[in-house]
């Protein structure tokens, strides 16, 4: 919902952008490992953005970014093959907001990242016993007399900081390519390195 809403957004400015000096929209692909909650997961991940110029060295961008990626069970597990202890699908996306710092050349712009993300994390997870879930809602599922699970489900918002590292080649009169770089601390020992490759245009 959060990145088809972004996406009309992105559609807009992109309509009006002929009047704006300094507005850019950037997309990228790549790969973040993601750790939270005791989850552990590394999976393709995306931003979308939109930048602008507020002064000679310095860039505002913001934009929605998919973190983790992982298919979250719908029911509850129903067998032994299903009830893997310690087992955490996790789904995690952010809103991002951040400052970008830029030091241009005769090849494209070398810039640093400082920013804050709105965090969406969703997971679960399967506890030996009967248990209390660190996060969210536990169910307890007894297979047997003397085999019982917990099955954990949680669903968490947060406040997270980012720092990162890129380019930005020159490939055409309005077109770069990004390369990026980042990190992600946030709350309940939420952490994501990523890497990224994709567009940027300058409208």
């Amino acid at each position: 919902m959060r990145m088809s809403i972004f996406a009309v957004l992105l559609c807009v400015v992109a309509g009006h952008s002929r009047a704006v000096e300094g507005l850019y929209g950037v997309s990228t692909i790549g790969a973040a490992n993601t750790e939270f909650s005791g989850a552990d997961l590394t999976s393709m991940s995306y931003k979308l953005g939109i930048g602008y110029q507020i002064e000679r060295q310095w860039y505002f961008e913001a934009g929605f970014q998919k973190l983790a990626n992982d298919s979250l069970a719908t029911e509850l597990p129903s067998s032994m093959a299903q009830l893997q202890d310690g087992s955490m699908p996790l789904d995690a996306s952010a809103l991002y907001a951040a400052f970008l710092g830029k030091a241009a050349g005769p090849a494209g712009e070398l810039f640093y990242r400082v920013g804050l993300l709105k965090t969406d994390t969703k997971g679960q997870q399967v506890l030996q016993g009967e248990q209390s879930c660190a996060l969210g809602k536990g169910t307890s599922i007894a297979l047997s007399a003397e085999e019982t699970y917990t099955f954990c489900e949680f669903d968490e918002g947060g406040i997270a900081g980012v720092i990162g590292i890129g380019f930005d080649f020159f490939i055409g009169p309005r077109t770069m390519l990004r390369t990026e770089i980042e990190y992600i601390k946030g709350e309940n020992n939420f952490t994501a390195s990523a890497a990224y490759l994709g567009l940027r245009y300058n409208f």
